[in-house]
């Protein structure tokens, strides 16, 4: 069961307006409209939740103006939280992300020592281990301190034995992301489809 309030990162929303503006949060998935954001006598109802990073209020914020709190509660006070239907299609969306590998963002990366340095962090929150290959995933299985789930990777399925898998480049590309690779040294392997090489002098 969810907890009964969520607080991340830090917001932003002017005295009567409508637009909360959040900055390290995970909106998407941890706030329904419904809910209700609190801070000091302030309150509102969350009538939609646009992003991560956006919120939008059913009334004007009634508190003062609020820039960067990170002092802030919502109240999980949306009908969403209690339903097993909506509950499973949120969950059938993440393991659908997780397996396409999208939808990832690590709240914390290094090596496996640095990991303890987030031993206290809020359930949810994502550590990547960076100092091993394929890197490792862990994630705050609840608020107690120390309490991990993981590792898990996603790394893809084995190449053909001697061929190169695929790289960066070639992932992105399939999901239709535009990059630009810097190369210190001369490439090797494959160039990824429609790839343009530029020498430039040192």
């Amino acid at each position: 069961m969810a907890d009964s309030t969520y607080h991340a990162g830090s917001i932003s929303v002017a005295a009567g307006g409508l637009a909360v503006l959040g900055t390290l949060t995970a909106f998407l998935s941890q706030v329904k409209p419904g809910d209700t954001l609190l801070k000091g006598n302030g309150f509102a109802v969350i009538e939609a939740v646009p992003s991560n990073t956006s919120l939008t209020l059913a009334t004007p914020w009634n508190g003062t103006m609020l820039t960067d709190e990170q002092d802030y509660r919502i109240l999980r006070t949306g009908v969403g939280w209690h339903s097993a239907v909506e509950i499973n299609a949120r969950l059938t969306s993440i393991v659908a992300a997780l397996e396409a590998g999208i939808g990832f963002k690590p709240d914390a990366t290094g090596a496996l020592t640095d990991r303890a340095a987030n031993n206290a962090a809020a359930k949810g929150f994502i550590f990547v281990r960076t100092d091993v290959v394929p890197f490792q995933i862990y994630i705050k299985a609840s608020a107690t301190s120390g309490d991990w789930a993981g590792p898990t990777s996603m790394q893809g399925n084995a190449g053909t034995p001697g061929a190169p898998g695929a790289t960066t480049a070639d992932v992105l590309a399939a999901l239709g992301i535009p990059l630009i690779t810097i190369s210190t040294n001369d490439p090797t392997g494959t160039a990824p489809e429609n790839a343009l090489w530029l020498k430039v002098p040192a």
